[in-house]
């Protein structure tokens, strides 16, 4: 009997929560954009709603600590989308706008080049905003100096002569309409003598291209990015440490994503 509560149970949570995103769903359906960069972020939107809906309804019984993520998702989705709906839905308003004040000025061939030049400008400023918020960002990012022991144990610590490695740590921040993949982070650690650390302490090996400039990086790591927020950490050593600020930068592709900075003593 308590398993037949616990299928009964599971199939009305899974309607409701299917219920929830399809209702989310809808409100991109509604929305009637009128440019194509809203209408690929939209869909990109609805194909990851829809994906949803087809793990909840694959719940099986005993599933119900997915379910209880599966909820917290949704909530978590309910005040998202209600932002980035919000905000589809002002761009292309304003972007309807524009074309109706071009049509407008079309009887004068001087007015009307001025406003095409202005609705050409606008065009590019709304792609920078969807390009610029497609640019992963960091929620965090930390320095801490660290003593590494021979049962492989770590430890942190603010001593130089102690210090075999710097830990760097950072949060890639969650982004709905980040390309997803496979994704390269780049950690660049600038000693107190303004210098690179580079795995092989040298001036000539492990670089990468930034802005269309060569540079070195202390340690890289490849991770998979899929729209949600990702913790890790990269460790960067040296022989020796020496005493003063180390300042840590961390980048992904070809930007700066963030720094941090550590003093040893």
């Amino acid at each position: 009997m308590k398993g037949n509560e616990q299928v009964d149970d599971l199939s009305s949570e899974k309607q409701q929560l299917t219920a929830q995103l399809e209702a989310l769903v809808a409100e991109y359906d509604q929305l009637e954009l009128a440019n194509d960069s809203l209408i690929d972020v939209a869909d990109a939107e609805r194909t990851r709603l829809r994906s949803m809906i087809d793990s909840v309804q694959g719940l099986r019984a005993g599933d119900l600590k997915k379910l209880d993520r599966y909820k917290n998702e949704v909530y978590k989705l309910k005040v998202e989308n209600k932002k980035l709906v919000n905000r589809l839905d002002s761009m292309s308003v304003h972007i309807e706008n524009l074309v109706v004040e071009k049509e407008a000025v079309e009887m004068n061939l001087q007015q009307e080049q001025q406003k095409s030049a202005q609705l050409g400008q606008v065009k590019q400023l709304l792609e920078g905003e969807v390009a610029k918020g497609s640019i992963l960002q960091l929620s965090g990012i930390s320095s801490t100096g660290i003593k590494r022991w021979n049962s492989g144990k770590e430890s942190e610590t603010s001593k130089a002569r102690r210090a075999d490695e710097i830990k760097v740590c950072f949060t890639l921040g969650k982004n709905l309409i980040a390309p997803k993949g496979e994704r390269t982070v780049y950690v660049r650690l600038i000693t107190p003598e303004n210098t690179i650390v580079s795995l092989s302490d040298s001036s000539s090996s492990n670089t990468f291209t930034s802005n269309g400039k060569e540079m070195l990086y202390s340690n890289k790591k490849a991770v998979w990015y899929e729209g949600e927020a990702i913790e890790t950490c990269l460790f960067i050593s040296r022989e020796e440490f020496t005493k003063g600020e180390y300042k840590a930068e961390v980048y992904t592709e070809d930007y700066l994503l963030g720094t941090s900075t550590v003093k040893l003593n």
